[in-house]
């Protein structure tokens, strides 16, 4: 309450030593240690509250993805807001922020899908306009990203069929050959017979 996060981390630990499955306590300690920039002490108690807690686990999960946001380690901010989602699929701030590390990712279609989720839930936010503007923009680079799959996937198939036909083309010259070889031998054999009934002299 006074803003002494480094003075309230050593009487967090000592009251979770007598009542090691309060979860309220690994609330107050995860944020403290993320208060003094203890990043992997925050998660690690955080993650622990939500082994132990019985309610509220989507916010220890959420406030874990926020550590590891501020970390810049999105893939694992992106997995503890999955993850506070499953316990709660009514929380829209946790699709904003799954929203923000997906597109820090790159996942452009994932990060519109939370957006537009985030906005069924506060559809007068304050940052509405602002993550309107996102969402077309983010539209715009899916539908790009989409046709280029589609055209490479087109030369794909081409390419495919292209050698498809090379394939068969070949294997039709192999069958003439073989057939004409097929020819030239039984000639041969009817040739060598014949030679045989000669008599030679020495």
């Amino acid at each position: 309450m006074n803003n002494q996060p480094a003075d309230a981390i050593p009487l967090f630990i000592s009251a979770l030593q007598h009542d090691p499955t309060n979860d309220k306590i690994y609330m107050m300690l995860g944020i403290s240690y993320a208060q003094t920039r203890n990043f992997n002490q925050a998660v690690e108690t955080f993650l622990e509250g939500a082994r132990r807690a019985s309610r509220d686990r989507d916010i220890f999960f959420y406030n874990a993805g926020n550590i590891y946001f501020i970390m810049g380690e999105y893939a694992s901010a992106n997995e503890m807001y999955s993850r506070a989602i499953m316990e709660n699929r009514n929380n829209g701030n946790i699709y904003l922020n799954r929203a923000n590390a997906r597109l820090n990712m790159q996942m452009f279609e994932e990060a519109l899908a939370d957006y537009r989720v985030y906005l069924v839930f506060n559809p007068q936010c304050h940052q509405r306009e602002s993550i309107f503007q996102l969402i077309n923009l983010l539209d715009n680079r899916v539908a790009q990203e989409r046709e280029l799959r589609e055209a490479e996937e087109q030369r794909r198939l081409a390419e495919e069929r292209r050698r498809q036909e090379l394939l068969e083309e070949v294997l039709g010259s192999l069958q003439n050959v073989i057939g004409e070889t097929r020819g030239a031998s039984a000639g041969s054999e009817r040739v060598s017979g014949y030679i045989e009934e000669l008599d030679l002299d020495d």
